[in-house]
């Protein structure tokens, strides 16, 4: 979906990083590699805390921490923690997201 309303509105989609190494199979929270794709004209960060299909859990706060910086402040922050929430504590206020979404049949 958001691809879709990306195109109706002329929006650009930058997908964030994700370690060269492969078999660490998780999004790169190192700022210059997320300065790669987040700057002072990004708007909206989405992210998943978690992948199901390989098992692993992003650094999620520091990923909100740097779009804010890297944005100026100007970038509002979504976490989609479905596969996340049955497997650890979200403290929300502790990630500093804008947004997080989590569904209740996990």
């Amino acid at each position: 979906p958001w691809i879709q309303l990306a195109k109706s509105h002329g929006v650009e989609v930058r997908w964030l990083p994700t370690h060269q190494d492969l078999s660490r199979c998780a999004l790169d929270t190192n700022r210059d590699a997320v300065a790669e794709v987040v700057d002072n004209r990004t708007r909206f960060v989405a992210m998943g805390a978690a992948s199901n299909g390989v098992g692993t859990a992003h650094d999620i706060t520091s990923l909100c921490h740097t779009a804010r910086q890297l944005s100026d402040g100007k970038a509002c922050t979504f976490v989609d923690a479905v596969h996340y929430a049955p497997h650890g504590h979200l403290d929300v206020q502790s990630i500093s997201c804008d947004f997080l979404a989590c569904s209740p049949y996990k």
